[in-house]
């Protein structure tokens, strides 16, 4: 008879696992492993424009992503959850000159109830030319050149500045903390685009 074990293939993955973690953990300075955060343009699961998570990379190259939400971002971009990414529980958003971007609790409760960030509903002008999910209610502006895209030339100077080849890239780490620096200045605003 050949009786079959559901949960073995659970623990050669789990082994398997723990071996290359073993090996990644034990190679020294041969592999530059970092976990940031990375977010990307594209529709979310969550029907945001902008899309979070927290990228494990190595050698520059993302072998991990975990998917996070807005909410879930912001709390942990400003040290108010626990995160590989942030492990100091530093204020990303205020070190890098941010202020309208934190947490929001209840007076009396501490109950996290939401965030406050107005530039995260901003986002979606760096890639459209009119919001994608209210074109119909709003006739807001984007700053991309391209109803679905930004210009050739809007893509350069994001590649140069953020190092983003194409739309469904991540901005990472420290570029994407610059990136939603600038949004917030009307003079990169107007630069972006008046790009061709």
């Amino acid at each position: 008879m050949d009786f079959k074990f559901p949960y073995l293939s659970f623990v050669r993955k789990t082994l398997l696992f723990i071996g290359a973690l073993f090996i990644l953990c034990s190679s020294g300075n041969d592999l530059q492993v970092r976990v940031c955060y990375g977010m990307a343009l594209v529709n979310s699961a969550n029907s945001q424009i902008a899309s979070f998570a927290v990228l494990t990379l190595q050698d520059n190259r993302i072998i991990r992503t975990q998917h996070i939400s807005v909410d879930m971002f912001i709390l942990q971009a400003t040290g108010n959850a626990t995160s590989l990414a942030n492990p100091d529980a530093k204020d990303f958003f205020a070190e890098n000159g941010i202020s309208d971007c934190y947490p929001d609790y209840e007076m009396h409760s501490d109950k996290y109830i939401g965030y406050w960030c107005p530039l995260i509903t901003d986002l979606w002008k760096i890639r459209y030319k009119r919001d994608p999910k209210n074109a119909h209610l709003r006739q807001d502006e984007g700053w991309a050149k391209g109803y679905y895209a930004p210009s050739y030339e809007q893509m350069k100077y994001l590649e140069k500045e953020y190092g983003v080849k194409n739309m469904n890239d991540f901005f990472i780490g420290e570029k994407l903390f610059k990136l939603l620096k600038d949004v917030t200045d009307t003079t990169w605003q107007n630069a972006y685009k008046s790009l061709p």
